[in-house]
């Protein structure tokens, strides 16, 4: 297997030049799928050839399609291309947040950063970088370890949480060692803000809220 190389390869390869996509994530909004992050495998004149993928994909929903006939988007990419990223999405606004994961290359040459993409409503959309964002007193955004391979969930539009996971020598710069990530992230997304749960914390403030309902 080698590596796609400049000039080879494609994000979208056909149906009979496809072989996998995997360790990225897929997102749906209003009537397109989104494919985005991970790692795409294809032939190539005989070889096989394996990378990161480097667009964002996405098809349509509105129609019935195969795998044969699937008409799909490629759009370019501004975020990192990671693999196991976090991925939230409000729905109702149109767009989808993206977080941490792992750099295919093992090169971190940047810290964390929260990536934000806009869909347009026609299959295409923007990625920017999202900045404006508060802190929680007790925790700054750059004190969270950059992981991957978590638990992700989006509820009802306004919170991302994000449990567990790894943080390894690629996912954040100066990292040694690879660690278990305990507890819970959670991300405000219509506010902005971060908060890390411990699991005894969350679970309490589970309970607490049960005891109150």
């Amino acid at each position: 297997m080698k590596p796609i190389a400049a000039g080879r390869g494609s994000d979208a390869p056909s149906a009979k030049n496809f072989l996998r996509w995997a360790w990225g994530r897929t997102i749906v909004l209003n009537d397109f799928l989104y494919i985005d992050g991970g790692i795409i495998s294809q032939l190539e004149d005989g070889e096989v050839l394996s990378g990161s993928l480097n667009s964002t994909i996405s098809i349509s929903l509105s129609a019935s399609w195969s795998t044969d006939n699937t008409i799909r988007r490629s759009i370019p990419k501004l975020a990192l291309k990671t693999s196991w990223p976090a991925v939230w999405a409000d729905t109702m606004a149109g767009v989808f947040y993206s977080w941490g994961g792992s750099l295919p290359d093992h090169k971190v040459t940047q810290d964390s950063v929260l990536w934000k993409f806009t869909a347009d409503g026609y299959g295409g959309g923007t990625w920017s970088e999202k900045t404006s964002f508060s802190m929680n007193p007790d925790l700054g955004f750059k004190q969270l370890h950059t992981t991957q391979s978590g638990v992700v969930v989006t509820v009802n539009n306004t919170i991302g949480l994000y449990m567990g996971g790894v943080a390894p020598g690629w996912t954040e710069r100066g990292l040694m060692t690879t660690e278990a990530i305990p507890g819970l992230v959670e991300f405000d997304i219509q506010r902005k803000t971060w908060h890390n749960f411990s699991t005894f914390e969350f679970n309490r403030r589970k309970h607490h809220c049960r005891r109150s309902s």
